[in-house]
């Protein structure tokens, strides 16, 4: 990743070649403040959204059990940012994975997951 200046949001990622790109939790974190059209979508269980570790806010839930099934539901955000959040990061590989072969350009794993941004001072987290 290249960013002309480390505190801004906007910077070239490379796309991976499954689809999406791989975010630390803060890169995440500060792309979403920054960019209000941008989608913080969370893969885990609806019992893990609420549990221990929490969400991000705002963040939407649809498990990546139920994804290719609703990933209808996503539409709107087909030509926007999508920021993609689980537990450690290994669910939402396979949730940019499916969203890019269902045609979304804009997909960013969030590396170590809710883990990671329970890490972050200042998260904006909910339980």
């Amino acid at each position: 990743m290249f960013c002309i200046n480390l505190l801004a949001p906007f910077c070239i990622v490379a796309q991976g070649p499954d689809g999406y790109s791989n975010v630390t939790p803060e890169e995440a974190l500060s792309a979403l403040r920054a960019d209000g059209g941008a989608l913080a979508l969370d893969v885990r269980t609806a019992a893990e959204f609420v549990g221990e570790l929490g969400h991000v806010k705002g963040a939407t839930l649809i498990p990546v059990e139920e994804l290719s099934a609703r990933v209808g539901e996503l539409e709107a955000y087909k030509q926007k940012k999508i920021y993609i959040f689980c537990r450690s990061g290994h669910r939402s590989r396979t949730a940019g994975s499916l969203l890019a072969k269902a045609g979304f350009k804009k997909l960013f794993n969030v590396t170590t997951g809710m883990m990671g941004v329970n890490a972050v001072p200042g998260a904006p987290i909910e339980r």
